[in-house]
C-alpha cells in the first residue's frame, strides 16, 4: 500500500508541443490537449498551481484549448524549459514528495558512445537541433541537491524513439546541441519510474482525429479511474493496464524503466514482439538479386559484375513550361514530334547525391522522398538502380524492412493480397513454418505501423 502523497508536496513539469520552428511537416495534433488533460487531473487533486510548470506550443487550430485550463503557461522553447528545470526542479531550496514529468512531442534516440533519448523543444529546426538530453535529466534529478529534491519521481514520455538518421539530422550536431543537466548536491538516489510510449527504434502513434497521443490517451484513461484523493498509483499496475489497452488497439507498446531508492536496482522492459529479425530476413532475400552477370560465359569464369559497380545516370524529370503563344514557324510540320516534347531534365544527380538528397533527406518537392517512380528507356538501368537503392536502404537505415516485388510475381493479385498470402508465406518457410501465422501477420503489420517498410516495385 502506497502512503498518501500530499498535494502540497507534489510538483510537475508538463510539456505539450504540437508546433515546431522546423515547419508544418513537424505538426503534431494532440500533444497540447494531452498536457492540459494531465494538468486538469493534477488540479482536481488539489496540487498547487505554483507547483505546476506548464509549457505549450499548440497548433494555430488548437489555440482554443488553452481556454480549458486556468493555469498560466509558457512557450515550450529551450530557454523557458531549461530555466525552469534548473531553478524550479534542481534549485538548492527545492524539495517535495512527488515529481511528475509529462512530455508530449517529437523525440529520437542517438547512438554514438551510448544510447540517449532526446526530446525536441518547440524552437528546434534543422539548423539548431535544439533538444533535451533526457538521460541527463534523469541523472540530475536522481541525486538530490543539498539533500532535498523529490523522493519519488514519475515520468510519462509520449514521444518517438526512432534512430536519428531517420529524422535527417547530423548526429554530432544533435549531440552537441543537446541540453544537459547536472545535480550539484550530494549523491542521494531518489526513486524514479519512467513510462515511455515507445521502445528504442519505435514510433509513438498519434490520433490526429481525436487530437491525442495513443499513449497519453491510455495513460489518462487509467489515471482518471483513480480515487480523487490518490496522487500516486501503483505504477507497475498502471503500466500493465496501459500496455493491455494499447495492445488491444494495435498501438505501440510502452516500455518502462525503474530505479530504486538505493540506485542499485535498474529494470528495463522492452516489448517482446520481434520474433523475427525482419531486416536480416529481407536483406538475405535481396542478396539473391545482387549479383548481375551480363554474360554467362564470364560468370562461369568467375567474373561477376556487382550491382553497386554499375553506373546509372540520373536526372530529375519535370514538365516543360510551354509557351502560350506559338509562331507559325514554331508549328511548322517540319518540326514533327518536337512539338510533343512535354518534359525536360531539370537536374542531374550523381549516385550518392541521389541517395542522400532524395531518399535520406526527402528533398523532393512533391513526394518528400516517398512514392518515387524511376522511368527510362528499355535497358537504361531502371532495375539495376532499384537494386542499388534496395541495397543502400537495407544498410543505411537500421531495422529497415526492404521488400522487393517484381510485377511478374503479382500474377494479377493486388499488392496487399500478394504481400500477405504469397510473400509472407515465403518468409514463414524461412522460419521453418508451413504458413504465416496470425502472430506473424500481426508482427508484419506492426513493421508498417512503425514506418520501417520500404516497398520496391520492379
Amino acid at each position: 500500500m502506497i502512503n498518501p502523497i500530499s498535494p502540497e508536496e507534489t510538483h510537475a513539469l508538463v510539456v505539450g508541443i504540437e508546433k515546431y520552428k522546423a515547419g508544418s511537416t513537424w505538426d503534431l495534433n494532440g500533444s497540447a490537449n494531452d498536457a492540459i488533460q494531465f494538468v486538469n487531473w493534477l488540479l482536481k487533486r488539489k496540487v498547487k498551481t505554483a507547483n505546476i510548470h506548464l509549457f505549450l506550443s499548440p497548433l494555430d487550430s488548437n489555440i482554443n484549448l488553452i481556454q480549458n485550463t486556468t493555469l498560466n503557461y509558457q512557450a515550450a522553447n529551450q530557454e523557458n524549459i531549461s530555466n525552469t528545470i534548473n531553478y524550479k526542479l534542481l534549485g538548492k531550496d527545492v524539495s517535495g514528495e512527488l515529481l511528475y514529468v509529462f512530455w508530449g512531442g517529437h523525440g529520437i534516440i542517438t547512438k554514438s558512445e551510448d544510447t540517449r533519448r532526446r526530446l525536441f523543444f518547440s524552437d528546434t529546426d534543422l539548423t539548431n537541433n535544439h533538444n533535451l538530453d533526457f538521460n541527463s535529466l534523469l541523472e540530475a534529478l536522481k541525486n538530490s541537491s543539498y539533500k532535498k529534491g523529490f523522493a519519488k519521481q514519475v515520468y510519462f514520455i509520449d514521444a518517438c524513439a526512432n534512430y536519428l538518421h531517420t529524422e535527417h539530422f547530423d548526429i554530432i550536431k544533435a549531440e552537441t546541441a543537446g541540453k544537459r543537466f547536472a545535480s550539484n548536491g550530494d549523491a542521494q538516489n531518489n526513486e524514479q519510474f519512467v513510462l515511455f510510449a515507445s521502445g528504442e527504434y519505435e514510433v509513438a502513434t498519434n490520433e490526429d482525429e481525436s487530437g491525442s497521443g495513443s499513449f497519453s490517451k491510455a495513460v489518462m484513461a487509467e489515471l482518471n479511474e483513480l480515487p480523487s484523493s490518490l496522487l500516486l498509483p501503483e505504477m507497475e499496475q498502471l503500466k500493465e493496464q496501459v500496455k493491455t489497452k494499447l495492445q488491444a488497439d494495435g498501438k505501440s507498446e510502452p516500455v518502462s524503466w525503474f530505479r530504486g531508492w538505493d540506485g542499485s536496482i535498474e529494470e528495463r522492459l522492452f516489448p517482446q514482439r520481434h520474433k523475427i529479425d525482419w531486416s536480416k530476413v529481407c536483406r538475405e532475400k535481396l542478396e539473391q538479386r545482387q549479383n548481375l552477370t551480363t554474360n554467362p560465359l564470364t560468370s562461369n569464369q568467375g567474373v561477376a559484375l556487382q550491382v553497386q559497380d554499375v553506373y546509372v545516370p540520373l536526372g530529375l524529370v519535370e514538365r516543360k513550361k510551354q509557351s502560350q503563344r506559338h509562331s507559325e514557324s514554331a508549328s511548322s510540320p517540319d518540326r514533327g514530334s518536337e512539338l510533343y516534347t512535354e518534359t525536360e531534365i531539370t537536374k542531374t544527380f550523381e549516385h550518392d547525391e541521389f541517395l542522400t538528397k532524395v531518399l535520406k533527406e526527402s528533398n523532393t518537392p512533391k513526394s518528400k522522398g516517398k512514392r518515387i517512380a524511376i522511368i527510362g528507356e528499355p535497358g537504361a538501368g531502371k532495375t539495376t538502380l532499384l537494386q542499388q537503392i534496395a541495397n543502400w536502404i537495407s544498410h543505411e537505415f537500421e531495422q529497415s524492412v526492404v521488400i522487393w516485388v517484381s510485377l511478374a510475381d503479382l500474377q494479377g493479385k493486388d499488392l496487399k493480397l500478394y504481400l500477405f498470402e504469397t510473400w509472407l508465406n515465403n518468409i514463414a518457410e524461412t522460419q521453418n513454418r508451413d504458413e504465416a501465422t496470425k502472430e506473424l501477420k500481426e508482427d508484419f503489420i506492426y513493421q508498417f505501423n512503425q514506418r520501417r517498410v520500404w516497398l520496391l516495385l520492379d
